[in-house]
């Protein structure tokens, strides 16, 4: 994967499912980070006039100085509550 020019990266964690495609195959190789939110980010953060932070990622490859970063949109879907379901069945 690291030898990619680009690749998407997919995993879950508590609440949403990330979804990032075309990632630079060569900044996989770096420690980064990545931010979530669900109402604002940081001014320093652009994003598309119509987006929602709560569907946005900010990633922050942490090759040298300075970091890169990126931001997509559309990335981030939440998952659903099941246990929420189950008491709702009832």
């Amino acid at each position: 994967m690291l030898r990619e020019e680009r690749a998407d990266v997919s995993f879950t964690i508590p609440g949403s499912r990330i979804r990032l495609t075309a990632m630079p195959g060569s900044s996989l190789a770096c420690p980064w980070d990545i931010e979530l939110e669900d109402k604002n980010f940081d001014k320093e953060v652009s994003l598309p006039r119509h987006a929602l932070a709560r569907e946005a990622c900010y990633v922050v490859f942490h090759s040298g100085e300075p970091e890169t970063a990126l931001s997509q949109t559309r990335c981030r879907t939440p998952l659903r509550d099941s246990a929420r379901e189950v008491g709702e069945n009832k």
